[in-house]
């Protein structure tokens, strides 16, 4: 009989039968890892004499009570208690852990692209819901998801769905209470979770969708599945602090922890030698309950993590826009592929403007195949994927005159991507380009205008 490591004790190991039966078996001459299949025993079964079988009419009877109060449970509560426990997690990564009654996740589930590349399942099977919660979110401040503190990337928001009462107290106790990180807890029942599957949308996003309704606030359904909760909420001009706890905030947001460079003006508009000063660079503060965060740049990309950004050197761009510098990682002999993309790896674009105005690409190779998502909304929401994406995000890169050999000194021309997102020169608030090729040639831009500096 197969079964799946569950849990490994001093002693013993904890494994799921395909049956569906949990046991405690010693240790195996070759200790096995967490969430590895093996062979166990079929269990010896001793044949009952004639005089049980009243024993077993007993059972039998008992069996159809308890059925019968379950029946009663679930007509009470509008929950099936043979389901584990679900555990939706939207950062901007979505994901959902199904927990069983022990406390340990079972299966995992993404809901977009930046789930799939943010943990593995073999990081998070057969995990205690708190340490896997707790590498959800040091994955997340890594690679700028997650910074606390910033009023726009402190949002985590967390549903819990399902029979396990103590599962509300784990998430609580992993996340700080000093406010560096905003939790935002609802609890689900089963019919919510029903109706998130018939509108495509994660568990926390249809429970803040229903939420907005109630109060009169229009936001697109499109527009949630593709966007994360906290900036779809902002385009649609709702203070966060107010919609959440009733009050809002004048607090500014701390400056960010990467250094900006001023862009050399127009040749006709010099009149002296530029120079340039770095920001400087506050570390984030500790939060109680996680491991303190990395002093990384806090940009929102998918992808793997980079190095501080203390450690590149920096260089003025010529663009007469402000800009951050280019940074190659790596500096390995380039793909020499024909295709447009076979020597790309992984391509992100993030423009953000003012008005509701976003356009978002995501280009990453998964399993050998290319998986593209193409987002714009400037006033009105449209989602490309598929095909088209693909075809899309070859012309841009095609326009940019971007390819894998050109990645250690490409020169990111801002009004030319302006252009072809659709965004105004004039309302444009921050841009991010990162591509990585498949040789290891990576770079990230970050540049904001004049007067975003500080925010």
């Amino acid at each position: 009989m197969r079964a799946t490591v569950m849990k490994i004790t001093e002693h013993e190991i904890v494994v799921l039968t395909e049956d569906g039966v949990y046991r405690n078996l010693p240790h195996p001459p070759v200790l096995p890892a967490l969430g590895d299949t093996i062979i166990v025993p079929e269990e010896k079964r001793e044949i009952l004499p004639s005089w049980s079988w009243n024993i077993g009419r007993v059972v039998v009877v008992t069996i159809v009570l308890l059925a019968a109060a379950g029946l009663f449970l679930h007509m009470r509560t509008g929950w099936n208690h043979d389901h584990p426990t679900i555990v939706a997690i939207d950062i901007n990564p979505s994901l959902e852990l199904n927990i069983d009654d022990d406390g340990f996740v079972v299966s995992v589930e993404r809901i977009n692209d930046e789930a799939r590349t943010l943990v593995g399942d073999h990081e998070l099977m057969g995990q205690a819901l708190s340490p896997a919660l707790e590498l959800l979110v040091m994955r997340a401040l890594e690679r700028g998801y997650l910074w606390p503190h910033d009023p726009h990337r402190k949002w985590v928001f967390i549903s819990v769905a399902g029979p396990g009462h103590d599962v509300v107290e784990m998430v609580k106790d992993v996340f700080p209470s000093d406010g560096s990180i905003e939790l935002q807890l609802f609890i689900a029942e089963e019919k919510q979770v029903d109706l998130a599957r018939q509108r495509k949308l994660s568990l926390n996003a249809n429970i803040i969708y229903e939420r907005a309704v109630e109060q009169g606030i229009q936001i697109d359904e499109q527009v949630l599945r593709d966007a994360p909760i906290s900036v779809v909420l902002e385009r649609s001009g709702v203070d966060l602090e107010r919609f959440f706890h009733g009050e809002a905030t004048d607090q500014p947001p701390p400056e960010p922890t990467y250094k900006e460079t001023e862009a050399e003006p127009a040749p006709e508009d010099v009149k002296s030698e530029p120079h340039e000063e770095p920001m400087s660079e506050p570390e984030p503060e500790p939060m109680v309950g996680l491991v303190p965060a990395p002093a990384r740049e806090p940009v929102p990309l998918s992808g793997p993590a980079m190095k501080p950004v203390s450690e590149y050197e920096e260089e003025p761009s010529s663009d007469p826009e402000p800009a951050a510098a280019l940074e190659p990682v790596y500096e390995e002999e380039p793909s020499d592929e024909e295709d447009d993309l076979q020597g790309i790896e992984y391509f992100e674009l993030y423009v953000r403007g003012d008005d509701q105005q976003l356009v978002k690409v995501i280009y990453q190779m998964i399993e050998g195949q290319p998986v593209v998502t193409l987002a714009r909304y400037t006033g009105e929401g449209q989602v490309t994927r598929g095909q088209d994406a693909l075809d899309e995000v070859r012309q841009l890169m095609s326009y940019l005159g971007l390819d894998a050999d050109v990645i250690p000194s490409f020169d990111l021309p801002t009004e030319k991507i302006l252009d072809q997102a659709g965004i105004p020169v004039d309302s444009w608030l921050e841009l991010i380009l990162h591509v990585k090729s498949e040789s290891g040639d990576e770079m990230r831009i970050r540049r904001l205008p004049s007067s975003e500096e500080g925010r």
